[in-house]
């Protein structure tokens, strides 16, 4: 994980069955940012003898990321179905509220 962290990172978040869903431009952000943050945290720490939890780093970003991401999916997707109820039902108010005659 410290000598490639954007080929683990690329490599867990592409095989991990968890991710197939993830929309590929923001898993590919996702895996930079992470990379670049575990290098930015554990540059020379352990050669210093200094901790650095690099897949604890790495894992807590990605997951976190992933879960903003499911959570804006379900509310589009929650506004979009439920913006086509209230029309639908709209439809059938007026429907109701003005019926056609038959000449």
């Amino acid at each position: 994980m410290l000598e490639s962290p954007n080929t683990w990172v690329t490599d867990f978040t592409t095989t991990h069955p968890a991710f197939k869903n993830w929309e590929q431009t923001e898993m590919t952000n996702t895996e930079g940012q992470t990379a670049s943050a575990v290098q930015a945290e554990c540059t020379g720490k352990p050669e210093n003898g200094a901790p650095c939890d690099a897949c604890s780093i790495a894992l807590s970003r990605i997951y976190k990321t992933y879960e903003v991401y499911l959570n804006n999916l379900f509310a589009e997707t929650f506004k979009t179905h439920s913006e086509a109820m209230f029309n639908k039902l709209h439809e059938a108010n007026l429907a109701l509220e003005n019926p056609v005659t038959a000449a």
